[in-house]
């Protein structure tokens, strides 16, 4: 065993540095891993990027239809007739209980942007919203909103359903 041990060590003495032609192989192999670790990274940040942008189409209808079934649910009246096909804007007209003060609210699209004005005063419901339409039949109003996201590669849809308050 000693002996063996001897033999390495004086191979070991005998090399004195690297060959050009093990420095250019491990600069090879070293440049064939960073390149497929820059790939994967690559291929990751555009799949999270994919993602972020349709769930943010998801995310951006959610409020969107959130705050306009909220006006629907208290609307006393609205400008939709009934049986008609679906339009793009709306004007919602409520009445404060307590006071009886009667409120406006519209709802229209700018744009890919959704503003609604409560009394004349202009707010942003939702940006990227690419289609928005409201539908009444009866008591029943159907808002139907279409968001693509910046950077989403494809537009996400949704349509909620509202009953009216009876008169």
């Amino acid at each position: 065993m000693n002996a063996l041990v001897t033999q390495l060590l004086k191979f070991r003495n005998r090399q004195r540095g690297v060959t050009l032609l093990e420095l250019v192989l491990g600069i090879a192999i070293t440049g064939i891993v960073m390149t497929l670790m820059v790939s994967a990274l690559f291929q990751a940040s555009a799949n999270t990027q994919y993602q972020r942008g349709g769930l943010g189409s998801l995310d951006e209808i959610r409020r969107v239809l959130y705050a306009v079934t909220q006006d629907f649910m208290t609307a006393t009246s609205t400008n939709l007739v009934d049986g008609a096909a679906g339009v793009a804007t709306v004007t919602i007209t409520t009445t404060d209980p307590s006071s009886g003060a009667t409120h406006t609210t519209a709802y229209a699209r700018s744009g890919n942007t959704l503003n609604r004005t409560y009394d004349g005063a202009a707010g942003v419901v939702g940006r990227y919203v690419t289609g928005i339409t409201f539908s009444r039949a009866g008591s029943v109003v159907s808002v139907t909103a279409t968001s693509t996201a910046s950077g989403a590669a494809s537009a996400a849809t949704s349509t909620w359903t509202v009953y009216l308050r009876p008169a």
